[in-house]
C-alpha cells in the first residue's frame, strides 16, 4: 500500500511541475494555479500534506521522507518534513505567479515591439 501511494504521490507531483514547465496557455496556469493553491490550504489545515499523513499511517517511509533522506541526509529531522513541503508548494506557487505574469506581458508588449522595430527601421 505504502509503495502505491508514494507513487500516487511522485506522479501528482510530477504532473504539475509537467504543467508548470510545458504549458503556456494562461487558462490552464490558472487551473494549475488555483490547484496548487488548494494544495497548500490543505496542507495547512492538516498541518502536513494529506497523501503524506496518510503514508505515516500505512507505514514509513514516505515519499517526502525519502525525498528529504537523498537531499538532505540525515541531517534534516522528520519534524521538519510539513515545513519543507509547504516550502515547495510555495516555489511552486510563485513560479507559476510569474510565468503566468511573463506571458501576459508578452502578449501585451507585442504589438508595441513590433511598432518600435518598425519605426527604427
Amino acid at each position: 500500500m505504502n509503495l502505491v501511494l508514494a507513487v500516487i504521490h511522485w506522479i501528482y507531483i510530477m504532473l504539475i511541475v509537467l504543467f508548470i514547465l510545458f504549458i503556456n496557455d494562461i487558462q490552464y496556469l490558472f487551473l494549475v494555479a488555483v490547484i496548487v493553491l488548494i494544495t497548500l490550504i490543505t496542507n495547512y489545515l492538516y498541518g502536513d500534506c494529506p497523501i503524506s499523513l496518510i503514508e505515516d499511517k500505512y507505514g514509513r517511509p514516505g515519499a517526502m521522507d525519502i525525498f528529504m533522506r537523498v537531499t538532505c541526509g540525515e541531517k534534516c529531522p522528520p519534524e521538519m518534513r510539513s515545513l519543507i513541503t509547504l516550502e515547495f508548494i510555495w516555489i511552486g506557487l510563485i513560479l507559476l505567479g510569474c510565468k503566468i505574469m511573463f506571458i501576459s506581458m508578452l502578449y501585451l508588449f507585442k504589438p508595441t515591439i513590433k511598432n518600435l522595430i518598425k519605426i527604427i527601421s
